[in-house]
C-alpha cells in the first residue's frame, strides 16, 4: 500500500452484517479520496454473502451488499494498517492478536468517534497524513482517559427485527461520522 493511501479496516464477527455495513458506508462517504476501505470476521464461514437483514439495511442506507462475500481475518493482514475499527471487544483484540494491528491504531466504533470529537483538528492539508494524525491524537487522548469511551454494538445475528434495524443505523450514522472526522467528508449516506 503506498503511503500516501489510508488503509481503514472494519472488523466483526461473522463479516455478515456490522463489517460490511460499515465498511461500505464508508467506503461510499469517502469515494475519490486516498482510501482503501475493507472488512473481515474472525469466523470462517467460507464465502457466503452478507445477511439478508443486512443487504436490506444497505439499501435503506443507499449501499449494496448484494455482491459482498465474507473473508475471515487472516493472520497478519493487518499490519501496517492505519486504522481498525472492531464492534466488541473482542474484535480489537484479534485484530492485535490474529491480524498484527497496531494498538495505537484499533478502536471499536463508538470509541473512535466520541475520541475523534474531542481532538484538535491537525492543519495539514493532505488528508491522508491529516487522517493519521487524528488517529495518532485520539489514541493518546485514549491513552489519558480516566473513564472509558463508550464502547460496543452488539451483534445483530438473532435480534429481533427493529434491533437488528437500530444497530444497522447506529452503525451507519457512526461509520459517516467516523469518514467525516478523518477526512472533512459528507459522503451520500442519509440514515432514514
Amino acid at each position: 500500500m503506498p503511503a500516501d493511501h489510508f488503509r481503514l479496516a472494519f472488523i466483526c464477527t461473522g463479516n455478515r452484517f456490522r463489517s460490511p455495513l460499515a465498511a461500505a458506508v464508508a467506503a461510499d462517504a469517502v469515494a475519490g479520496l486516498p482510501v482503501t476501505v475493507e472488512s473481515a470476521g474472525l469466523l470462517e464461514l467460507g464465502e457466503v454473502g452478507a445477511l439478508i437483514e443486512a443487504i436490506d439495511a444497505g439499501r435503506v442506507f443507499g449501499v449494496d451488499l448484494a455482491a459482498h462475500r465474507c473473508r475471515r481475518l487472516a493472520p497478519g493482514s493487518l499490519t501496517g494498517t492505519d486504522l481498525v475499527i472492531g464492534f466488541e471487544r473482542k474484535h480489537l483484540n484479534a485484530a492485535i492478536a490474529d491480524g498484527a494491528a497496531s494498538v495505537a491504531h484499533v478502536f471499536t466504533l463508538p470509541e473512535a468517534v466520541s475520541l475523534l470529537d474531542r481532538v484538535d483538528r491537525p492543519t495539514d492539508s493532505e488528508p491522508v497524513a491529516r487522517a493519521r494524525a487524528l488517529v495518532r491524537s485520539a489514541h493518546e487522548v485514549r491513552a489519558n482517559l480516566t473513564q472509558q469511551p463508550p464502547g460496543e454494538i452488539p451483534d445483530p445475528l438473532g435480534q429481533a427485527d427493529s434491533l437488528q434495524r437500530k444497530i444497522a443505523g447506529s452503525v451507519a450514522d457512526l461509520s459517516k461520522r467516523l469518514a467525516a472526522a478523518l477526512f472533512d467528508s459528507t459522503g451520500r449516506i442519509t440514515p432514514p
